[in-house]
């Protein structure tokens, strides 16, 4: 009896052992398990919080496209275009936190729509107007270009530097554009000062998003660009180049001379970059001179 008592309690003294022994282990894999689904419910709530912001952001760009297509429409009637520039207002200031990140790219977007559109619905010779599939073009690409603003401004998209060099370089050929549409006009030279600002402006922006805000020159090579392209384009204007044409050139003109500052600045600036760039601008200028009817 005194055998078989003591092997039970033998057998249980094991068993017990064997467990405290476990114990370390399950409580480890179960923190384990835990911190995995964790890490998963938190995943998952980025994801969606991610995809409704881009879905948000989808919409936003949306009714500014139907919004400047309905400006048009009405032929830009006050009630229209202030109901237009509220509304796009309120999406821009959205969220709160960043209300005026790329202020200037904004408020370019706002006044090449409008501009723009009504030079190309009003202002402009019948056979230069853009006919309901231009109304709708134009809708469409400023739309486009909402979209990417507010998308850089709020970080939603991915390598969202480089879509705004997408957004900086339309607004440069939508200022260019601007300017020449106004050359059509006898006396619409005083647009070469709205033109100058407007690059000025939007240079100084592209500095400042590229990191060469810190720079004390940054302000007087933007004013040197400044000044040298408002000289170029009123060479450019006096050839028989057309409104597109033209501020296809100039819009060439000035990537080229900002690439090659913002390379410097950063230190990046190579000769291999300089042989590609020269060679693409040449082929993209010959291809525009090519175009143009030189015969009068």
């Amino acid at each position: 009896m005194e055998i078989g008592l003591k092997l039970p309690l033998t057998t249980k003294s094991a068993s017990l052992r064997w467990l405290d022994s476990c114990q370390p282990i399950m409580v480890n894999w179960v923190k384990k398990v835990h911190r995995a689904i964790l890490h998963l419910i938190v995943a998952g709530q980025r994801l969606w919080r991610r995809g409704g912001e881009r879905a948000n952001l989808i919409f936003k760009s949306s009714i500014f496209g139907l919004l400047l297509w309905r400006v048009q429409i009405v032929e830009f009637s006050v009630g229209w275009v202030a109901i237009f520039l509220i509304s796009t207002l309120f999406m821009y200031l959205q969220p709160v936190t960043k209300p005026f990140t790329l202020k200037t790219s904004f408020l370019l977007v706002i006044f090449l729509s409008l501009l723009l559109t009504s030079r190309f619905t009003i202002t402009l010779p019948l056979e230069f107007h853009a006919g309901t599939l231009g109304q709708l073009l134009f809708s469409v690409v400023f739309g486009f270009l909402f979209f990417i603003l507010i998308g850089s401004k709020n970080t939603l998209l991915v390598r969202w530097h480089e879509w705004h060099m997408v957004l900086f370089i339309a607004l440069m050929y939508g200022v260019n554009l601007l300017f020449f549409t106004s050359t059509l006009n006898p006396g619409a030279w005083t647009s070469l000062l709205i033109f100058g600002l407007f690059i000025y402006w939007l240079i100084r922006e592209y500095f400042v998003i590229q990191g060469h805000a810190t720079l004390q020159t940054t302000a007087i090579i933007t004013l040197t660009i400044t000044l040298g392209l408002i000289e170029l384009v009123w060479v450019v204007s006096l050839l028989p180049l057309g409104f597109s044409k033209g501020a296809s050139l100039m819009t060439l003109i000035a990537m080229l001379i900002v690439g090659v500052i913002d390379r410097y600045l950063r230190g990046v600036l190579t000769a291999r970059w300089l042989r590609l760039s020269g060679a693409l601008f040449i082929f993209l200028v010959s291809l525009i001179f090519i175009s143009v009817n030189w015969v009068l």
